[in-house]
């Protein structure tokens, strides 16, 4: 994925002269680290979470440090050459009275006087990490700034599965940034989208949302108050091309999440769909008595029914629903890319209306079966 979206916006950056990226939702920035060691491109990498900004310096120091040997090794490659080993590198650079620090050497050093080593490569000020949480009203201009203070050039924006609102809100925020001359926005997480006129069934009565819609975008569909809710958008996630190919049925955790929700409505018929989430506990359960006693424990729910009880609703459901459960399972995965399509082109449209938009488009950029969201939304602004 890094390696063909990396070389695509590589061309998006030439075809549009844009010499610097945002990497919105750059989790372990294995993207932004490839455009800047690689392309040899400014990046600012942007991600919510610190432990993944953690992550992704511990990874860009190592490998500022051994990124001169790797081109050496790749450039030897193309030329056709055995590429030396390092201990025969360090005898010609000894022959020719080169100052060279040896691992060894550094393993013996404290933490200042590493500091103090000169950098293999200049390359590693190419990457600056940032953690700040990306929404509609994001300044990007002043997260730039804040990083960049000299900053004046063209920019181009990029997320590779970008969760949820994140896509969407990486659309507007590239219209609302002027500086900003080409998009490229792989999303995921579907289920995860706000929308517009759809009620958040995890939400209290009274309470409304704070967060912005990211759904519908365009004109078209907000006009006819179109709507997908929560199950379509969890469907839209299904991985069709890997069912496919893998030609498997569902695990029996589906089956036993079926006649848990029998049981629940038989027992507790007011509980509110919130108070019904049990989380993936199948895994963790030896059967099915098991795995009602874990999801009521889950759910703070006291168990009236004996195990007896419990065993009698399976073998009566189980024997007429299993078959007809993994049917309806694969016909309805039939329709993933239908709901998946109906997002993709909503952002499309949405892009088409812009005034300033020059080109967008969406186009297949994985293999589906090994990547299930493999579609990138593509634009440019005059």
């Amino acid at each position: 994925e890094v390696e063909l979206m990396s070389s695509l916006v590589n061309n998006l950056c030439h075809e549009n002269e844009a010499d610097f990226l945002i990497d919105l939702g750059s989790g372990k920035a294995y993207l932004s680290q490839v455009m800047a060691f690689l392309h040899n491109k400014s990046v600012l990498a942007i991600d919510s979470q610190e432990i993944n900004t953690q992550g992704a310096d511990l990874r860009q120091k190592n490998l500022s440090k051994k990124w001169s040997a790797l081109e050496t090794r790749a450039e030897e490659r193309r030329q056709g050459k055995s590429p030396k080993s390092r201990k025969q590198r360090l005898k010609a650079a000894a022959a020719q009275n080169e100052p060279n620090i040896t691992n060894d050497q550094e393993k013996g050093m404290n933490d200042n006087e590493k500091e103090m080593l000169p950098a293999t490569t200049s390359l590693s000020e190419n990457l600056k990490l940032s953690t700040k949480f990306i929404s509609d009203d994001t300044d990007l201009g002043e997260v730039i700034q804040e990083h960049y203070p000299e900053f004046s050039h063209k920019l181009g924006m990029m997320g590779l599965h970008t969760c949820g609102n994140l896509a969407p809100s990486s659309i507007k925020i590239f219209y609302a940034t002027g500086s900003a001359k080409f998009l490229c926005n792989v999303g995921c997480c579907y289920h995860g989208l706000e929308e517009e006129f759809y009620r958040n069934p995890y939400l209290e009565q009274d309470q409304v949302s704070d967060v912005s819609p990211g759904f519908p975008m365009c004109t078209y569909l907000r006009e006819k108050k179109f709507w997908l809710g929560r199950n379509a958008r969890i469907l839209a996630s299904q991985p069709l091309g890997r069912l496919a190919d893998n030609k498997n049925l569902p695990s029996h955790s589906l089956m036993w999440r079926a006649v848990l929700q029998v049981i629940l409505l038989r027992v507790i018929p007011n509980l509110s769909f919130k108070d019904q989430q049990v989380g993936r506990i199948a895994a963790k359960s030896t059967g099915f008595i098991d795995y009602v006693h874990r999801a009521f424990r889950k759910l703070n729910l006291d168990l009236t029914l004996s195990d007896e009880e419990i065993e009698k609703y399976f073998t009566e459901y189980e024997p007429k629903f299993q078959r007809k459960l993994n049917c309806f399972y694969q016909l309805r995965s039939l329709f993933a890319p239908v709901v998946e399509a109906i997002i993709l082109l909503d952002r499309l449209q949405f892009l088409a209306c812009q005034p300033d938009t020059k080109f967008c488009t969406v186009v297949r950029l994985f293999d589906s079966s090994v990547s299930p969201r493999c579609y990138a939304l593509i634009a440019t602004k005059l």
